[in-house]
This record gives structure tokens, C-alpha cells and sequence, in this order.
């Protein structure tokens, strides 16, 4: 018996449905009525009635997950703030640094120049942000 023979390959499984990557989606995160942190993604091929049929289905899970007894972690109050939800009466506290831009949720980079030290990204637009509304802290 020859061991050095090599073995023969198994065949691969064939593949019978093939879904390409969108050329274009669109991503967005937002807070449901009852404060759940969502993110719903669109892609080209979309239809509108596929967008109110995964609309309709998550309305639905959320329901589903209250009606069980599920909270958010915290909860987003109408004027902005959070406030606690389902992690025993505690809000939660930011686990970002300074590097961390609250308004538009990227990294910043940590600039320095004669003794001052700053951060700031660029936004979508090309504007520079310091991760401040009206240039005043957060």
C-alpha cells in the first residue's frame, strides 16, 4: 500500500442559491417609541412594501419582547435623556473617553499643538467637529 499517495478531494457542496451584496444600502440607528435601541438597514432591490413588511415585523417583535417583560437597557426620554430601564434602576454610564464624539458616534483624533491638546473628526460634509453642540460641552 502506497501512503505517500495523496487522497482524493471530496467534491464541495454545491452551491444552489447565490444573494450578492447590494450595490448601495442605506443604515440608520434610532430609538423605537419604547426607548429599544433599533438599526434598520436598506439595500437596493428594496421594495416599499419590503420596507413596511420588516417595519410591521419588528413593531411586532418589540410588542412581543414588552408584552414578555423585556425593557431597554435605558431608555431615551422624549427631551433626550436616558433614564432607567431594565438594568435594576441604574442609567448607564458612558463607556466612551474623550476620544469619542457623542453628536455624530465616531473616534476622534487626539491633536496637539503648543501645550493644547484637542480632539475632532471630520464630518460627512468636511466640516471639523469637536464632539460639542455650539462649541460647548456635551
Amino acid at each position: 500500500m502506497n501512503e505517500n499517495k495523496p487522497k482524493t478531494p471530496t467534491a464541495a457542496p454545491e452551491v444552489t442559491e447565490f444573494h450578492p451584496e447590494a450595490p448601495v444600502s442605506w443604515n440608520v440607528k434610532y430609538w423605537s417609541p419604547d426607548g429599544y435601541d433599533c438599526q434598520l438597514t436598506l439595500r437596493t432591490g428594496a421594495t416599499e412594501g419590503d420596507m413596511l413588511a420588516v417595519l410591521t415585523l419588528a413593531k411586532k417583535a418589540l410588542a412581543g419582547m414588552k408584552a414578555t417583560g423585556c425593557s431597554p437597557v435605558v431608555q431615551i426620554t422624549r427631551g433626550g435623556a436616558a433614564a432607567a430601564g431594565g438594568n435594576g434602576g441604574q442609567a448607564a454610564k458612558p463607556e466612551h473617553g474623550p476620544e469619542w464624539c457623542p453628536i455624530h458616534e465616531v473616534d476622534m483624533t487626539k491633536h496637539k499643538k503648543d501645550g493644547q491638546v484637542w480632539y475632532s473628526h471630520k464630518t460627512p460634509e468636511g466640516e471639523w467637529c469637536r464632539g460639542k453642540k455650539n462649541g460647548k460641552e456635551d
